[in-house]
């Protein structure tokens, strides 16, 4: 009798560690630990955190300390657009975000860590107030500016920030930042085949692979412009600077949310992606094989995926226009339920993409 009852109970005690692993496989199907990382990005990871400084320490402090305090963040805002025509020092419109509620899709991971994410905003920060303060024309553009209109954040498979700054603005942008900015952010200069280009990291960050530049860093190009059309300067003549845009589709800037919080982009998205021949938005999504975090190439990155296959995983934007507006909601879904986080007004813009021929044989980019 007693044999018999301790072989019952050897039976459910196997046939419950079987249900447990079960179990586990299917939560980690269906909500993966963000990790897309190799054995060398893993181990540098670790070196690079061994290695951090006091301040990289106390930054992550207040991020740990900021995810403890977050609270649940009320559903179906709606955002006002902020008016920053006349700048003041206390004046910055942050956006309710959350970032314990991130998780990772198993087809597009997620490029940033949440502390990558929020190093990088508070980066953003300085460098906004820094423009506005000196009336610095900037605006976000390609996937960042891509990010924005689909997600309200960066792209959850991207990894960097793109900006364009006037050209005219240029050399006083870079003086002023070595006076005001040089004990805060440090600049560097990379010249690359398609002209220089300057990238702004906090010194105190961990070093990018083996280049001289910290991250998270933003890249800032140039435009220049005449009085109908804008361009990228420092570019192949053959292949980009016959690619003027109309200011008509870029001013006057409207400011978009990125997280939690706005930057300027042109008033008609549209128009850069028409120029990077992005025609699939809205039908697939594709990451690069490259990091910028590690500055090489990372073959395990290299994926694609449906929107509706990165819903489960990542907050999206749905919109409608009318004939004067357009409203864009954030989307997220919460127990197979959709549901809104805020919604956000723009005056109208095109939402159909059309693909200028001349675009089509030359390598433009702004």
């Amino acid at each position: 009798m007693t044999l018999s009852k301790n072989k019952t109970f050897r039976y459910i005690v196997l046939f419950l560690f079987g249900l447990i692993c079960i179990n586990f496989f299917i939560l980690s199907k269906l909500f993966p630990i963000a990790d897309s990382r190799d054995d060398d990005v893993k181990q540098y990871d670790s070196v690079q955190e061994s290695s951090w400084t006091y301040t990289m320490k106390y930054f992550y402090f207040k991020f740990q300390q900021r995810i403890e305090d977050e609270k649940i963040v009320e559903h179906n805002i709606k955002l006002t657009l902020p008016n920053y025509n006349n700048y003041t020092r206390q004046q910055f419109t942050e956006i309710p975000y959350r970032y314990s509620s991130w998780r990772s899709s198993p087809n597009l991971a997620r490029r940033l860590t949440s502390f990558d994410h929020y190093i990088y905003t508070e980066l953003l920060i300085i460098l906004d107030h820094f423009f506005r303060r000196h009336q610095i024309t900037y605006l976000i553009t390609d996937g960042t500016l891509l990010g924005s209109y689909t997600h309200h954040d960066f792209l959850p498979w991207d990894d960097d920030v793109d900006l364009r700054v006037s050209n005219r603005d240029r050399q006083r942008m870079l003086n002023l930042a070595s006076q005001e900015l040089r004990n805060i952010i440090s600049v560097a200069d990379v010249t690359e085949e398609y002209g220089t280009y300057h990238k702004f990291y906090f010194p105190w960050s961990p070093q990018a692979g083996k280049q001289n530049w910290s991250y998270p860093c933003v890249d800032v190009f140039y435009f220049d412009e005449n009085s109908t059309h804008i361009w990228r300067v420092n570019s192949d003549e053959k292949s980009m600077n016959d690619c003027p845009v109309s200011k008509h589709n870029i001013f006057p800037l409207v400011w978009r949310p990125f997280g939690r919080i706005w930057l300027p982009a042109p008033r008609e998205p549209l128009i850069i992606f028409e120029i990077h021949r992005w025609t699939t938005i809205g039908e697939w999504y594709y990451a690069k094989n490259y990091s910028h975090k590690y500055e090489r190439t990372l073959s395990i990155m290299n994926d694609r995926a449906r929107p509706h296959e990165l819903y489960p995983y990542y907050p999206w934007v749905q919109r409608s226009c009318s004939q004067t507006y357009c409203i864009e909601q954030l989307i997220t879904m919460y127990n197979n339920t959709n549901v809104t986080i805020h919604t956000v007004q723009f005056e109208k813009y095109r939402t159909k993409l059309i693909i200028n021929p001349k675009f089509e044989i030359k390598n433009c980019w702004l």
